[in-house]
């Protein structure tokens, strides 16, 4: 099995702020995503579990349906719409590419001005371990 999750930096000028780092999750599509790039190979899952799994708390898994407007929510109450992120991710793996430059446009449309940095895998691990992503 193979996990996908989008990490935050909580010392970074935008996801320091706990509202917009909790509102990401409203704003990517994970479902579309699956469909899309995984072709039914993969399962959408807002929780940190499979959906397969017996810990996998689908009644609290719904409380996160897609619903971008409340990052976009977040963003101006924030007072964060504009301000460069950056998204880290490893080349190494082309659907994973296509699929975190899906979720820079997503944020995009939410207020965010998200960039990908995408690098091979040892300059990838290099930047997370200097914590230069956002």
């Amino acid at each position: 099995m193979v996990f996908l999750y989008l990490a935050c930096n909580s010392a970074s000028e935008v996801l320091s702020h706990r509202a917009v780092r909790s509102a990401l999750t409203y704003a990517i599509e994970r479902d579309k995503i699956v469909a899309e790039h995984y072709r039914g190979f993969a399962y959408a899952a807002v929780l940190p579990a499979s959906p397969k799994s017996p810990w996998y708390h689908k009644g609290l898994a719904q409380k996160y349906g897609y619903a971008p407007e409340k990052l976009t929510q977040a963003v101006t109450q924030a007072g964060v719409a504009g301000i460069p992120v950056t998204l880290l991710v490893n080349t190494d793996d082309s659907v994973r590419l296509r699929v975190a430059r899906k979720i820079a446009q997503a944020l995009n449309q939410c207020g965010l001005k998200v960039t990908t940095a995408e690098l091979n895998g040892a300059d990838y691990r290099e930047a997370l371990a200097k914590g230069e992503f956002d």
